[in-house]
């Protein structure tokens, strides 16, 4: 069960704007704003503007930063709506599903980036067939490609370090020792099940179910923002090693 501070409340978003962090009724990981992220997110990419996070991609038709923000706000709408209704199951279907959607895409962004990199010659790391069929989500068999769908675990954890090596991100190592990827993996099973419901309980969401999905998000959220610094990190250290 994850901690609880005392009567197990969903998230309030007064309380996430006004304090930065979850209601202490529910439960109490540090969180920042959306804008906050989105603008560590333009610091660190823009300013160094060595990567497709750097404004001209954006008018592509992928549009990953518009595609990030969204998919914040949405996440921070949707418990702003249900700290309205706690009991709602409705509302509470929702968060799970923006939830979910967030870290998919934060998913498909990274590996936006990285093929991006990729094809600008910006990395000097050759892939190999197991890490172009990650990248690209295909199997490839007696030369043809073939769509497949990886495990969202399976593909955030290979993502990441796969995004370490390219990047040349020394120490860089996603956390799946703490105690939030486990609630990230059960609230992983809520979502499975309320997205391939088999019986009425499947779309219940419980007051734990909750607690486990607004773990997850900051568990994603928190390693998120730790690949962009690491990634920063080092390219201050590269910016650096060149002057030198």
């Amino acid at each position: 069960m994850p901690p609880i501070i005392s009567s197990v409340e969903i998230i309030a978003i007064s309380s996430i704007m006004n304090q930065g962090a979850f209601s202490n009724n529910f439960m109490a990981p540090n969180i920042i704003p959306p804008a906050e992220i989105i603008t560590f997110w333009r610091f660190s990419e823009v300013f160094f503007a060595a990567s497709s996070f750097s404004t001209p991609s954006f008018s592509g038709l992928t549009r990953t930063f518009d595609l990030l923000q969204y998919l914040i706000d949405d996440v921070y709408k949707s418990f702003e709506i249900l700290d309205s209704d706690k009991e709602s199951q409705y509302l509470r279907r929702v968060a799970v599903r923006t939830v979910f959607s967030f870290i998919e895409g934060i998913v498909q962004i990274v590996k936006f980036d990285l093929n991006f990199d990729i094809r600008h010659s910006r990395t000097e790391i050759t892939l190999s067939s197991k890490e172009y069929e990650l990248l690209h989500e295909v199997k490839i068999k007696d030369g043809e490609k073939f769509k497949i769908i990886i495990p969202l675990e399976q593909n955030l954890k290979r993502t990441f370090k796969l995004a370490g090596k390219i990047w040349g991100l020394t120490g860089y190592q996603l956390d799946t020792t703490c105690s939030q990827y486990t609630y990230f993996m059960y609230a992983k099973e809520t979502r499975n099940k309320l997205a391939h419901p088999r019986t009425y309980y499947d779309i219940e969401i419980s007051n734990d179910e909750m607690s486990y999905v607004a773990h997850a998000f900051e568990w994603v959220r928190q390693e998120f923002v730790k690949l962009i610094s690491f990634n920063k990190l080092n390219k201050v250290q590269q910016s650096t090693t060149a002057d030198g």
